[in-house]
């Protein structure tokens, strides 16, 4: 291998290492700050186990950046946390995504609509997530609407995401009786959707340990 190429691959590798510490980083400075307690997620992260990176298929790349081109602000990109359907994710689909990406079989149906949920908090991804599992990705977001309500099946024309103050902000999700509770957009539940699969790429699942 000349060394030009190796100098390339030494770097590539360097800056994947980066992006690992940088994730994880921030992983654990979100879950371990005292902004947002919601019932159940009273915890510091003791430790992250492994970050374990992505290895999407060329395919599965080639059709996030075709996707991004169709997007109206394509650098508008966020690395979030990935908020799946509470009772059907396991962490073989989380392993899968990591591998293949994301399809429509990861849409959730919420109050707020059918695609792809993701959240900057990991907190509240926790709720959603397998014990001990947090996957991130990738995401244009693009032209962001901001909604209270409305299902929707697909984006507005015009937009390329929706914001919305999350499942976690409903009735059903409040803690019990007695405990602090905000339904504010800073309440740490505030949720993305995002209705096309390809518009997220997997960047890794953090495996995590954590004390009550």
């Amino acid at each position: 291998m000349p060394f030009s190429e190796i100098t390339t691959k030494i770097k590539q590798d360097d800056l994947a290492e980066l992006t690992l510490k940088e994730i994880t980083h921030c992983f654990v400075s979100s879950m371990d700050s005292g902004e947002y307690t919601f019932s159940g997620t009273a915890y510091l992260v003791t430790k992250v186990i492994d970050t374990i990176p992505a290895a999407p298929s060329v395919e599965a790349v080639l059709k996030y950046e075709e996707r991004i081109k169709t997007c109206q602000y394509p650098e508008m990109v966020a690395n979030l946390y990935f908020c799946p359907a509470q009772s059907c994710t396991t962490v073989d689909r989380f392993m899968a995504v990591l591998s293949k990406g994301f399809s429509s079989g990861d849409f959730v149906e919420s109050e707020y609509g059918v695609a792809l949920h993701f959240t900057r908090h990991a907190r509240a991804a926790a709720r959603f997530s397998p014990a001990g599992k947090i996957l991130v990705a990738k995401v244009c977001l693009g032209n962001v609407l901001t909604a209270k309500t409305s299902h929707r099946t697909e984006c507005p024309k015009g937009f390329d995401s929706v914001l919305t103050q999350g499942r976690l902000a409903s009735s059903e999700h409040r803690p019990p009786s007695g405990i602090a509770y905000s339904h504010s957009w800073n309440a740490g539940c505030s949720e993305y959707l995002v209705f096309h699969p390809h518009q997220a790429l997997p960047l890794a699942l953090i495996e995590y340990s954590l004390i009550m």
